[in-house]
C-alpha cells in the first residue's frame, strides 16, 4: 500500500502552545525536531499529543541551547495518532 507523506512546519512558535497538525485518520508521526533559532540563550520546550481532553507529553521542559536543536523521534521510531488528536 502506498504511503502519502506530508510535512508540517510551525515557525516562530513563541511561548504559547501551537498546534502543528491535527490527525484526520490514523496518522503516523515519523519525526519531530525542535530548534532554538530566535533566543540568544537556552529555551525549554514541551511537546505533547492532545486527545481532545488530555495532554500526553513526549517531552517536558527540555532545554535547547541557542542555535541548537532536539530530535524527538529517531532510529525508525514512530508514533500513531488517531483522528482528532493534535
Amino acid at each position: 500500500m502506498a504511503q502519502n507523506f506530508r510535512r508540517y512546519i510551525n515557525r516562530n512558535t513563541g511561548t504559547s502552545p501551537a498546534t502543528v497538525f491535527t490527525a484526520n485518520s490514523y496518522d503516523t508521526v515519523i519525526g519531530i525536531r525542535c530548534a532554538n533559532v530566535h533566543a540568544s540563550s537556552a529555551i525549554t520546550v514541551d511537546v505533547y499529543i492532545n486527545d481532545g481532553s488530555n495532554d500526553h507529553y513526549l517531552l517536558k521542559n527540555a532545554p535547547i541551547s541557542f542555535g541548537g536543536s532536539l530530535e524527538l523521534i529517531d532510529g525508525g521510531a514512530k508514533i500513531v495518532v488517531e483522528s482528532g488528536e493534535f
